[in-house]
């Protein structure tokens, strides 16, 4: 995240936070492409859609990093499996809510 001399706020990736990590936070897709898999929404994992839905999805994630003090989405999931994208789906699996949001949020 990037801050402005006036306090603005602009997210971005330059794919060197990759070199931080030492699991694989990122899956191949077909055209090889790594994918953050951590912030993509159901259909973006499930058939590499993306629309303004999966956006906001990945913005929900991004929030959920910034109330937690940038704990790594998904804790406790070790990478990426397909049963892990089973138990989002099907046992609709929820994160905690991050210990400095307030209900409001």
């Amino acid at each position: 995240m990037l801050l402005t001399a006036d306090g603005t706020a602009k997210i971005a990736d330059f794919g060197l936070s990759r070199q931080l990590y030492y699991q694989c936070e990122y899956l191949k897709s077909n055209t090889k492409e790594e994918l953050p898999w951590r912030w993509l929404s159901l259909e973006s994992l499930r058939s590499l859609v993306f629309s303004v839905e999966s956006d906001a999805w990945t913005f929900g994630i991004t929030l959920w990093e910034i109330f937690s003090l940038a704990e790594l989405p998904y804790p406790g999931v070790p990478g990426w499996t397909p049963s892990f994208l089973h138990e989002l789906e099907v046992n609709n699996y929820r994160m905690d809510p991050p210990q400095y949001a307030s209900d409001d949020m």
